[in-house]
């Protein structure tokens, strides 16, 4: 699979199950790597990628936002193309659904955000940021930019609808003009009962001004500890200080052989690596990382093992 060049809008929409006027978590659950054919890569201007499903546990997710409220974080899995790019986190209102297709209007709109560029090609990170932008109930996340890395796509996957060409505030909803894969895209909503256009839970405290970021809002920068890292037989077992999702790679001479990514809570976790087309009496790297949901990287373990059978 090849990685997706996005030019426009980014889209998202996965639910997070929350207690009633507490903030809830929206989009994807940022498993996967960027990897998709580029749609918008080579279009003579930015297009709109606009994503109304996400796989969940086995299921898929078709919903929007599940309650009104403020965006206060912002989340992107992805990458600049050939150095940071700048995007814009922006909410979208999808509708008119049928076979492949659906229209879309552009919604509220936040403040510019900048996605570093991919240093090594092999792991990436999630990004996060603060952001204030008003959302409805059944609206969608959407990401306005270009030469942004930031769509998954798994077996012809049909998950986001394509404008060409992007949608523009003000406008009147139009139709899409194709699908493709999963945009890797998440977003805290905090409740507004007061209606002040800031979020009720970390931006009330805030001074209004004429902005939209709420720089008083208190950030996570503090990465997960991952320690007691060791491997007995094809088990890995290891110590993480908060709930993140972590990622095992496998890897020889420079190259990923096998991968696997899965969110755990706090605690002594175990895994069992992914050993499939591994061969027999090679001795291999693992490398283990954890991303939280704030985005900060643990600093990496890095085992050897043999595969023995």
């Amino acid at each position: 699979m090849n990685r997706l060049f996005i030019g426009g809008v980014v889209l998202g929409t996965l639910a997070f199950a929350a207690p009633a006027d507490a903030a809830v978590t929206v989009g994807s659950r940022l498993i996967n790597d960027p990897a998709n054919s580029g749609e918008c890569a080579m279009l003579a201007s930015p297009c709109t990628l606009a994503a109304r499903i996400h796989p969940q546990d086995g299921s898929l997710n078709d919903a929007g936002a599940p309650v009104d409220g403020v965006v206060t974080r912002f989340r992107i899995k992805g990458y600049g193309i050939a150095g940071p790019a700048t995007v814009r986190p922006r909410v979208v209102r999808l509708g008119g659904f049928r076979p492949g297709a659906a229209d879309g209007a552009a919604g509220a709109t936040g403040e510019p955000l900048v996605v570093p560029t991919d240093d090594d090609g092999t792991d990436v990170p999630v990004h996060a940021y603060s952001t204030r932008m008003t959302i409805r109930r059944g609206e969608f996340l959407g990401l306005d930019g270009t030469n942004v890395a930031a769509t998954y796509n798994s077996s012809g996957d049909a998950f986001t609808y394509v404008f060409d060409p992007g949608l523009v505030t003000g406008a009147a909803a139009r139709p899409s003009s194709s699908v493709t894969g999963e945009l890797l895209v998440q977003a805290d909503i905090e409740p507004d009962a007061d209606r002040d256009g800031f979020g009720d839970e970390t931006q009330d405290t805030c001074v209004a001004s004429d902005t939209k970021r709420c720089s008083d809002s208190p950030r996570d920068t503090t990465a997960p500890g991952l320690t007691k890292a060791r491997l007995r037989g094809r088990t890995l077992s290891f110590s993480i200080s908060e709930a993140a999702t972590v990622t095992v790679r496998i890897r020889r001479s420079g190259r990923t052989a096998a991968k696997r990514t899965v969110r755990v809570g706090a605690g002594a976790k175990r895994l069992t690596l992914p050993t499939r087309g591994l061969r027999r009496g090679r001795r291999y790297e693992v490398r283990v990382t954890a991303a939280d949901p704030a985005g900060n990287v643990s600093k990496p373990k890095t085992l050897r093992f043999t595969v023995s059978r």
